[in-house]
């Protein structure tokens, strides 16, 4: 189980969180049993204002992570398409490969990634960016993951099918999962 007010791993049978003491009933613990769908969305991670790093998101009930894919990985994954749409489609295809491991194998096997307890995501919001006749004028969709610990921004491909991800990221992150279409008018 994980407490909710500090989600640090507590014991089963714990009355109290050994780590913060805050008091433990069935409201405040998520029992640790995914009972809910496993998500995971390529992602672009901003390193700084210039650089980003691909990365997945992977989202259950229990935990959050950002896997670190690197460059190098993720040329080879991306190595045989022949365009930026066929790139982004090996991405996502390379995503799904992941479905029946483990967290804890999956965070072995991406070194430098980030893992947290869902509990502590206080939001993630998706925008995405149209022109004024409706088309997407840009290439991605952009991301901020906010939690107790940090902030990380970052693009979606618009490819990933967010549409198809949305229902999924509501059920797990209820109001604190955000999606908006922003419709953008530029002057000649």
């Amino acid at each position: 189980m994980f407490c909710t007010q500090c989600g640090k791993k507590i014991a089963e049978e714990a009355i109290f969180c050994p780590n913060c003491g805050h008091a433990l009933n069935r409201q405040t613990v998520q029992p640790t049993q995914t009972t809910m769908p496993i998500v995971y969305v390529p992602v672009y991670l901003n390193i700084s204002l210039t650089k980003t790093e691909p990365y997945i998101l992977r989202l259950d009930e229990q935990r959050c992570c950002l896997l670190k894919v690197g460059k190098d990985l993720h040329t080879r994954i991306t190595a045989q398409a022949p365009d930026e749409k066929g790139k982004a489609l090996a991405f996502l295809a390379f995503t799904r490969l992941l479905d029946a491991k483990p967290v804890n194998e999956l965070l072995q096997d991406f070194p430098g990634s980030i893992d947290m307890p869902t509990a502590q995501i206080r939001q993630l919001a998706v925008l995405t960016y149209y022109d004024s006749d409706f088309h997407r004028h840009m290439a991605y969709d952009r991301f901020t993951l906010v939690t107790d610990t940090g902030r990380y921004r970052g693009s979606i491909d618009y490819d990933t099918d967010m549409a198809a991800r949305r229902p999924v990221l509501q059920q797990l992150l209820g109001y604190r999962f955000t999606f908006k279409e922003i419709v953008h008018s530029f002057d000649d």
